[in-house]
């Protein structure tokens, strides 16, 4: 299915009018929500606000509301960008594409580096939606598209280094010589 940029989808189908006006609501509430962690962002971290992640936010007490950050190391730091392409998908603004390309791009740095098993939280959500939203309207010559591609490549190699020629987690084979090393006494 492609994709085009430069007409915003609607946010529901007008099919069931109570359903749809729930639904936009929603989403009109999501995207108040994500404008303001991007002005929170700013506001307290003004010199490097694209490196600090909304990861999540307080669910009780004094703070409920408030998001928490995180680095781009976290295992939830692509949900965010991910958030932002697609606000720029239903609305079409140009705001959102540019705070989405700002997020995504630290994450980047992270394609050849095989932190976790998390990795496809961060890219996909964040370099795959990139790639996936973009089309020869917002995107002439596919240059967006091309570098979107190949971060999304080269984190899949990198997660590939997890796993051994059977499949099995690299990690679980290296804990489990440490556990037979362990027992045997060597």
């Amino acid at each position: 299915m492609d994709l085009e940029m430069h007409q915003p989808i609607p946010a529901s189908s007008p099919a069931d009018p109570v359903l749809s006006a729930a639904v936009d609501d929603a989403l009109d509430f999501a995207e108040a929500r994500v404008a303001r962690a991007v002005r929170d962002a700013e506001i307290r971290f003004p010199v490097d606000y694209p490196s600090h992640y909304p990861v999540f936010t307080v669910s009780s007490g004094p703070g409920v509301g408030r998001w928490i950050y995180g680095p781009n190391t976290d295992w939830r730091s692509g949900f965010f960008p991910g958030l932002l392409w697609l606000l720029y998908r239903r609305t079409g603004r140009e705001a959102w594409a540019t705070n989405a390309r700002i997020w995504t791009a630290g994450i980047g740095a992270l394609k050849n580096r095989p932190l976790d098993h998390d990795l496809g939280y961060r890219f996909c959500t964040s370099f795959g939606n990139a790639y996936l939203l973009h089309d020869d309207a917002s995107d002439p010559g596919g240059h967006q598209r091309r570098a979107a591609g190949e971060v999304l490549r080269a984190a899949a190699a990198t997660l590939d280094l997890r796993f051994d020629q059977a499949g099995i987690p690299a990690c679980a084979l290296r804990a489990g010589s440490a556990r037979r090393a362990a027992r045997s006494g060597s």
